[in-house]
């Protein structure tokens, strides 16, 4: 009779609990890139329309058919405009790491199997 007796899991559920979690890696990856894709072709949208407002009230401004207000309204369009373009900067960078932590995840699966 053995003193002790030492139980192992099968090396095949370890590769399984492996593959598992990276599979779960790689669907939170993809969910947040999408979730981030999303952000940003709604930004894209908004900071399209702003510019086509801008643009045609610059004009209304530069005919002298605009008055104060309507330079008022260009401002804060202009500022809007460079919000949505910083922020749109902020989404480009997080795509980008998100696509290297995608890719990094690959290339460790291809390494494990």
């Amino acid at each position: 009779m053995p003193l002790f007796r030492f139980r192992t899991r099968r090396p095949e559920r370890d590769s399984d609990t492996d593959a598992d979690r990276l599979g779960r890696l790689r669907q939170s990856i993809a969910d947040i890139r999408v979730e981030i894709e999303r952000e940003r072709n709604g930004l894209l949208a908004r900071h399209e329309k702003v510019m086509d407002d801008a643009a045609f009230s610059q004009q209304l401004v530069e005919d002298e058919r605009g008055g104060r207000d309507m330079s008022s309204t260009v401002d804060d369009m202009t500022a809007t405009m460079i919000h949505y373009t910083k922020r749109l900067a902020e989404l480009r960078e997080q795509i980008e790491f998100v696509a290297e932590l995608d890719q990094r995840v690959d290339a460790f699966s291809r390494r494990a199997s």
